[in-house]
């Protein structure tokens, strides 16, 4: 498990200015642990989809997973990406190149 010191302030994707004790209380978490070399951010995800047409372009796999995720909670993927944006999280890709996990931008390391 990844565990931060929970003293030090985080500057990336922190607005608030939040130790990373108080990034992990908020979530409930102690760290982030990892399967294989890879982070499970499953206990704090929002969302959880698998995309088909996985590929090196970032805001294509965003826009694919906002339309997976759209469709799961019955909105648009315009209302899921305004939720994300409005709300600091973000999308998660897997090592697996195909699942993608909602995630809050404060812990995303």
């Amino acid at each position: 498990m990844w565990r931060p010191n929970r003293e030090a302030i985080p500057t990336r994707y922190n607005p608030d200015g939040l130790t990373w004790g108080e990034i992990l209380d908020k979530y409930g978490i102690e760290g982030i642990e990892y399967k294989d070399g890879d982070p499970d951010f499953s206990p704090v995800s929002k969302g959880e989809v698998e995309i088909d047409d996985f590929t090196d372009d970032r805001t294509s796999n965003f826009a694919q997973a906002d339309e997976a995720l759209a469709k799961q909670k019955g909105c648009s993927p315009e209302d899921v990406k305004k939720w994300r944006e409005e709300n600091g999280y973000t999308w998660h890709e897997c090592r697996d190149c195909k699942t993608m996990q909602k995630i809050p931008r404060e812990v995303k390391i």
